[in-house]
């Protein structure tokens, strides 16, 4: 009887224990109440303001999407305010995308529809860029569009760039690159463009369809095309970037674009310390003035026309700022001929600053090669 009143008389002690426990922890906390009326949204107002709605989601799916197709998706945006909601195009997450919208202002209840279009430029498995749409409503500014989907190789290059290397301005170069479909298409180049059309001249296409056999070492390849490129002497020197444009016959695709880069050099060039043969530039950098400064370079002469090219100084602008002279062919290597070139800027010549395309010193030359007549060397400096 004892341990049955004893265990009795400890559960109403806990009981009462708990209950002072709790009443003391959230004797100051304001719980939860319901609240009737208009909601926190329109402020107690009634007044709901434009609100923008994407009819079926702001995220479209296009399930998968040949490499180099264009596709186009409407969305429906719709008001669901009470007042009207206005529409501004905004930014795309990529130069691939543009999009416009039917309606710049729509009213209570009214939709429009806004199409996104994209071109699929990239060489990821996957595709997704998404476009702002600017309104007037608080909670959906801007208002992001996006699409995605897979992507999937109908037409590709065996090349996505045709890195070239040194090409001579004096003699042809020939570069192939092979396009070859992935699905049950065959493939041919209907036209090819440039992107800088200044200087497609000297550049030549031509193509032709690979036999099976040489289609058959590509995988999963059903048919393709070999396109010859030939650069052309006479290209400036210096840096060599073009853009290849091919159009094929298979329908749905845009261009396929294949940079083209490289370096276009003479049979006649220039080597040495401070030599920047991409600009024809010989850099001294700072000098003290009140000193003589003297550097020696290399005018280089290949080719097959080595031993019947001539070179001379022409002239020097500014004329009696510095002076250069030219010394006697070495031939310690068989296949060129190194002509020692010495710039001088006496300790008499004034101080200047000679550090942009429009100030630098010049050093013309007269060459007797079939294909170059001249060569201007920039100076860099400053003297002071």
């Amino acid at each position: 009887m004892k341990p049955l009143l004893f265990a009795v008389t400890t559960l109403a002690l806990g009981s009462a224990i708990g209950w002072i426990a709790t009443r003391n922890e959230f004797a100051r906390e304001r719980l939860p109440i319901e609240v009737s009326g208009a909601s926190s949204v329109d402020g107690g107002t009634g007044v709901i303001g434009p609100k923008a709605v994407v009819v079926g989601g702001s995220r479209y799916n296009f399930g998968t999407i040949d490499r180099y197709a264009s596709d186009s998706h409407e969305f429906e945006i719709r008001n669901d305010g009470d007042a009207p909601l206005t529409l501004t195009v905004g930014k795309t997450t990529c130069k691939c995308t543009s999009f416009a919208a039917e309606k710049g202002s729509l009213a209570p209840g009214e939709t429009t529809k806004v199409k996104l279009e994209w071109t699929v430029k990239t060489g990821d498995p996957m595709f997704e860029q998404s476009a702002e749409l600017i309104t007037n409503d608080p909670t959906a500014n801007p208002l992001q569009l996006t699409i995605h989907g897979n992507v999937v190789d109908t037409v590709r290059p065996d090349q996505p760039v045709l890195a070239l290397g040194d090409v001579s301005a004096n003699e042809p170069h020939t570069v192939r690159v092979r396009i070859h479909t992935y699905r049950d298409r065959k493939v041919s180049i209907v036209k090819h463009e440039w992107a800088k059309p200044e200087v497609a001249d000297h550049f030549e296409v031509a193509s032709a369809q690979l036999p099976p056999e040489e289609i058959a070492k590509e995988s999963g390849a059903f048919d393709g095309v070999e396109v010859t490129l030939t650069i052309l002497p006479g290209l400036p020197l210096g840096p060599l970037a073009q853009t290849l444009k091919l159009t094929t016959n298979v329908e749905g695709h845009e261009a396929i674009e294949i940079p083209v880069m490289g370096n276009v050099v003479s049979d006649v060039s220039i080597v040495g310390s401070g030599v920047y043969l991409d600009k024809l530039l010989v850099n001294f950098g700072t000098l003290t003035h009140g000193s003589d400064h003297k550097k020696t370079v290399y005018l280089v002469v290949k080719g097959p026309y080595r031993e019947e090219t001539g070179l001379a100084i022409e002239s020097l602008e500014p004329e009696h700022e510095f002076e250069a002279t030219l010394g006697e062919p070495i031939r310690d290597n068989p296949k060129i001929i190194r002509y020692p070139l010495t710039i001088v800027l006496p300790a008499t010549t004034t101080p200047v600053v000679r550090t942009s395309d429009e100030t630098y010193a010049r050093l013309k030359l007269a060459i007797t090669h079939p294909q170059v007549k001249e060569m201007t060397i920039r100076l860099r400096y400053t003297l002071k």
